[in-house]
């Protein structure tokens, strides 16, 4: 019997199962009243494994097995004794042993065998009666070689899964590293930023659910982190309209992993929305609320450069295990963005450089005014983003917006003259040097000029020509700590070329002006001159037909037998 029971354990591998088979095994060999068997767990707490059914329904047993449960939270009873100690006892009358704790009055006898494996105790068996002296020295022995068995079966069992659990273990790592070396072929092949997120939200959600993924990049010296990326229910986000997020130390996920440089696990953000200073709600399709959230810094040479961010609906999604996995793709992650922002920056300088050895041959080749603010308009829009911007030309009492893109009334506002002597415009003058400003709305200095509250991010950038300020460029966005001082000295450099541009068109419509002017006072001259000429000419008619009147009279006089008088002051004249 005890063989086949011994045969019968060893197939088994769940321990709860091994447990109840156990007791079943010595309910039909003893025909005992209670028994129960008892295991220690991996945190050395001894838990009840399982307990006799003694005909019990299913309902029934399952109240009585937390019954009992409830006894061992007490720290006490004979069974619990046996298993710290390693030692078999055997009573006759539990009443005349004080370390009996009660569980059932009618009981009387009772015999507990601890459940070794090499030297090892994991846990004990114990078997109960209401008849007293009711176990033998035989029962003893049977007693302990079950629980050899059953020992041998736990630590079969223990192995089994421990080896199922590794096993699986290898797998998951397999199919990881799988997908990690998928993913950095993948990203090796592209330097597009929405490409690389793509593709890792594509290969991240294979292992890790994540209905809402995003990559932020982080700023150290502006302490601002800003979306690169959102995907939301597999949609992509419109992260235009979306502002940086400003670094509050110890308040987010987002903010924590950035400071510890180590993932950051929230099993239920409704418990910590209080807690949060700045939080930005994703328009998703499905409209529910993220209850999880993983965030794992990308590193770079230990230094952060952002966070990858996964989101669940589910309470508690993530486990460490997931956050290791997304520590090593971040950092692909991380690679490859650095990669394309290398790549960009070159390009970008590229950009920047042929776009002013362009816009400098068409401004030094352009002498017509209307036509070099138009340039200067659309080549400052190739290097520097802006939301609205404006030309502003200085003259001795005001200064005037004489063209602009972006704004919202710009009828109202092109062609508007507004006062000079402002701290902004004078401090570029003295300086001639670009004005930055990370947000204009906390800046009491700054003054708004038509219907421009947007702004936040600004720069003011000098029009220098011959040593004079001429005017300026305002640069406008609707974010504030978005320009830089990178920012500022190109935009200087294109308004050096513009200014140079500006003024000799200025110079050369005010030449063309007073060309044009000379031209009409020519004219008008020459028109005078010819009315006399004309008038001279007529006299001359006149005064020739006068003659011959004359001439006829003075032959009529002289037929007549009169003289003309000598003084006649036309006499000379025949």
């Amino acid at each position: 019997t005890l063989f086949y029971a011994g045969l019968t354990l060893a197939k088994l591998h769940v321990p709860a199962e091994i447990g109840e088979e156990t007791l079943n095994i010595l309910e039909d060999l003893l025909g005992f009243r209670r028994g129960a068997l008892v295991i220690y767990k991996d945190n050395g707490e001894l838990f009840l494994l399982a307990h006799a059914r003694m005909g019990m329904d299913d309902s029934t047993y399952l109240a009585e097995l937390a019954r009992v449960r409830g006894f061992f939270a007490l720290k006490k009873g004979l069974t619990r004794w046996v298993a710290e100690h390693g030692e078999i006892v055997r009573l006759g009358d539990v009443r005349t042993d004080e370390r009996y704790l009660c569980a059932d009055p009618d009981i009387r006898s009772e015999m507990a065998v601890p459940l070794q494996i090499g030297g090892r105790t994991i846990g004990a068996i114990n078997v109960e009666s209401e008849l007293p002296n009711a176990f033998s020295q035989e029962d003893e022995r049977l007693l302990t070689t079950l629980a050899n068995q059953a020992a041998m079966a736990f630590e079969n069992a223990r192995l089994f899964q421990e080896t199922e659990q590794y096993t699986k273990k290898i797998n998951r790592l397999l199919d990881h590293q799988t997908v990690i070396n998928a993913m950095g072929l993948r990203l090796g092949g592209t330097l597009d930023f929405a490409a690389i997120c793509q593709i890792a939200q594509e290969e991240i959600q294979k292992l890790v659910d994540c209905p809402n993924f995003a990559v932020f990049l982080y700023d150290s010296q502006l302490q601002r982190i800003t979306p690169l990326y959102i995907l939301g229910d597999g949609n992509p986000i419109d992260i235009g309209s979306l502002p940086p997020i400003p670094l509050e130390p110890g308040t987010g996920p987002q903010s924590r992993a950035i400071e510890s440089g180590a993932p950051d696990i929230v099993d239920d953000l409704l418990g910590q929305l209080g807690e949060i200073q700045t939080h930005i709600n994703i328009p998703t399709e499905k409209r529910q609320q993220t209850r999880s959230i993983l965030t794992v810094p990308m590193l770079i040479e230990k230094q952060v450069m952002g966070t990858v961010q996964l989101q669940s609906y589910q309470v508690a999604a993530y486990k460490r295990e997931d956050a290791d996995l997304l520590s090593g793709i971040a950092n692909q992650i991380a690679l490859a963005i650095q990669n394309s922002l290398l790549f960009k920056s070159v390009e970008k300088k590229r950009l920047e450089a042929e776009t002013l050895r362009k816009s400098g041959t068409f401004l030094s080749s352009s002498l017509n005014l209307q036509k070099t603010i138009s340039t200067i308009l659309d080549e400052f829009s190739k290097v520097i983003q802006f939301d609205s911007m404006g030309i502003f030309a200085r003259y001795e009492d005001h200064q005037q917006l004489i063209s602009g893109r972006g704004y919202p009334d710009p009828d109202q506002l092109i062609g508007e003259k507004f006062p000079i002597g402002d701290d902004f415009t004078e401090e570029i003058r003295r300086t001639k040097h670009p004005l930055v400003v990370a947000d204009v709305q906390e800046e009491p200095r700054f003054q708004v000029w038509g219907n421009v509250d947007y702004i936040r991010g600004w720069m003011l950038i000098p029009l220098i020509a011959r040593d004079t300020l001429i005017g300026h460029i305002s640069v406008d966005s609707r974010h504030p700590n978005i320009y830089t001082e990178d920012d500022a000295n190109l935009g200087l450099a294109f308004a050096n070329q513009a200014a140079i541009a500006l003024e000799n068109a200025r110079l050369y419509e005010s030449a063309q002006q007073h060309s044009t002017n000379l031209e009409k006072r020519v004219s008008e001259r020459t028109e005078e001159l010819q009315q006399l000429v004309n008038l001279m000419a007529g006299r001359e008619v006149r005064m020739a037909e006068l003659k011959k009147v004359i001439k006829k009279l003075r032959a009529q006089l002289m037929s007549a037998g009169m003289k003309p008088e000598a003084n006649d002051p036309l006499l000379e004249e025949f």
